[in-house]
């Protein structure tokens, strides 16, 4: 469920993404589809959420990206 990505070559394009969420068929429903990236920045883990999807119609107000105040654990 996830992967460390190389440094970035040169001028190589950024890497592209598919996003894909089904429910368990014995879960409860899916409330949203996200992408957490998780890196290290001065020694400490940092941590952004970028909300991709909502349930029920609902939508994203502002930007889609949620900044977490406390670092990652």
């Amino acid at each position: 469920m996830g992967g460390d990505l190389p440094a970035k070559p040169g001028k190589v394009p950024a890497p592209k993404f598919i996003a894909w969420g089904v429910k368990d068929p014995n879960g409860a429903n899916l409330d949203r589809l996200q992408v957490v990236k998780i890196w290290l920045q001065d020694g400490k883990h940092v941590e952004r959420i970028y909300e991709l999807a909502l349930s029920n119609g609902r939508r994203l107000i502002g930007e889609p990206v949620r900044r977490l105040q406390s670092p990652a654990r």
